[in-house]
């Protein structure tokens, strides 16, 4: 009786561990569908919205080519035609072969785009009517269905521009069209001309049609690259995630077959997880917690010693006491200080990094003389628009960084200048003191981060350093050959 109960519960687990498969299996193919359908569809709107950008973009620089083009012709008409004519100048479309004649604004207009396409430029502009006159017939007519389809849009709505997109000499080209109306001072000419093919012109009809075409095969061609990359980030983005699904969904099976496994994962992941939550509280709070276990310890034994009358040792505790508040204090305050670098106190004007660094050696005088240290600085540091009070923190810093690291230098040596890395002039605060090695050098801007636990600073220091010049839109880092070799801290600051 006991075995058959055996035999059915262990059917009933084969029969639930068999659901679970298909389930999980129907899982990942349906999440694999998903994920698929989802990338596709991203990638085609990503596609779209691209081509989008690219045409409004090109549509926008077609745009203001056109408004230049009229901008220029209306103030050569109004600033040179009309007061030239008044001295009897002829202005005629063969000026070329006329001595002393100007140019037409439509004709000049012509002249600067032809101009520009002959100069390399991919932009090219033509100006034309159903009514060009007799000279300009070969050009200057409907000469395609774009021309009839953009001349009609215009006479139905002149202030929209009519634009699309069509192949010019074998390139995708976006063609770009806008009303040209009759001008007042154009209107005389074109009704009183011997050959004009109209003669009952009336301001604001529509005269003709200013095209611009810009080619588009660069633009998709970046785009479609841009694409591609994208795709293929997709795609190994997609491998990866159908990937770690497979390897989770596998691993739940295994783990709905072996209870005590899956407990037994489960606790280990969860030590691990509070032995790296442990790591991360002790590195935070270890430098603010160590005074405050100072001064309870030896705040507890000052009873004691005060009923045995041990002066002496009411002395040395108080004065640990005092040197644990002290140190309380510092961190407390250079925390403090690193909380308040997002508010600049005053960006407003021209700060003089050379009067800075002499500001910064100033505060540093004790120390620096304390070590016999000889420090230079070096003649024209640039100026810039930052924090006075913020960037003289950042040389003091530094140079008492630089200070506390000599080790056992016998001729310390701090080097305050500049130098020029990619056209990019740069700060730096050099020491010949011990070094840092390489794997270090990203370590000593973290917070409470002291590659020499018996140093005497608070670990800071420099992460106050950096933040003040991120806040001023720089970056600064810190470069060294090793142990033994000295460092180089660098900094930029744009503003």
């Amino acid at each position: 009786m006991v075995d058959h109960r055996r035999e059915v519960r262990s059917e009933q687990r084969r029969l639930g561990a068999s659901l679970m498969d298909v389930f999980l299996g129907r899982t990942v193919l349906t999440l694999t569908i998903l994920f698929a359908s989802v990338g596709t569809f991203l990638i085609w709107n990503e596609s779209q919205v691209r081509q989008e950008i690219v045409v409004a973009s090109i549509r926008e620089d077609a745009k203001a080519y056109s408004v230049a083009l009229k901008a220029f012709r209306s103030l050569y008409t109004s600033e040179v035609v009309r007061r030239l004519v008044d001295l009897e100048i002829e202005v005629t479309h063969d000026y070329e072969e006329r001595s002393g004649a100007i140019p037409l604004p439509a004709t000049l207009s012509m002249k600067i785009g032809e101009r520009i396409g002959e100069l390399g430029g991919d932009i090219h502009s033509q100006l034309y009517s159903p009514f060009p006159f007799p000279w300009r017939k070969a050009e200057g007519g409907l000469r395609d269905e774009f021309s009839e389809d953009a001349w009609r849009a215009l006479s139905m709505d002149p202030g929209v521009p009519f634009s699309r997109i069509e192949e010019i000499d074998g390139r995708l080209s976006l063609r770009y069209a806008t009303a040209d109306l009759m001008r007042p001072s154009c209107i005389d000419c074109h009704n009183t001309h011997g050959s004009t093919p109209k003669s009952d012109w009336e301001v604001g009809d529509l005269r003709g049609v200013l095209e611009v075409d810009i080619p588009m095969d660069r633009a998709m061609a970046r785009t479609r690259a841009e694409l591609q990359r994208t795709i293929l980030l997709y795609g190994v983005l997609g491998i990866a995630a159908v990937t770690v699904l497979a390897i989770v969904i596998g691993r739940l099976k295994r783990m709905s077959a072996e209870l005590e496994g899956l407990v037994a994962a489960r606790t280990d992941e969860l030590e691990r997880k509070n032995t790296e939550l442990e790591r991360f509280t002790y590195t935070v709070s270890h430098d603010l917690k160590t005074p405050l276990i100072t001064i309870a310890g030896f705040a507890g034994l000052l009873p004691k010693k005060a009923a045995k009358g041990d002066v002496a040792g009411l002395e040395a505790d108080v004065e640990r006491i005092q040197r644990a508040t002290r140190r309380m204090n510092l961190l407390l305050e250079d925390l403090l200080a690193l909380s308040r670098i997002g508010h600049v106190i005053d960006a407003s004007g021209v700060v003089d990094l050379g009067d800075v660094a002499d500001e910064a050696v100033a505060l540093c005088s004790g120390v620096i003389e304390a070590r016999c240290v000889e420090l230079t600085i070096a003649e024209g540091l640039p100026s810039v628009v930052a924090d006075r009070t913020r960037m003289i923190e950042v040389f003091q810093n530094l140079i008492e960084n630089a200070v506390r690291f000599m080790g056992d230098q016998p001729a310390p040596r701090i080097d305050i200048g500049t130098e020029v890395r990619e056209d990019e002039t740069v700060c730096f605060v050099r020491d010949n003191g011990v070094g840092i090695d390489p794997e270090n050098l990203a370590r000593v801007f973290g917070m409470f981060e002291r590659l020499d636990e018996g140093g005497a600073g608070t670990g800071i220091g420099l992460a106050l350093v950096e933040r003040i010049i991120e806040v001023h839109g720089g970056r600064i880092w810190a470069e060294s050959e090793g142990q033994g070799k000295g460092a180089t801290f660098l900094f930029t600051v744009s503003w």
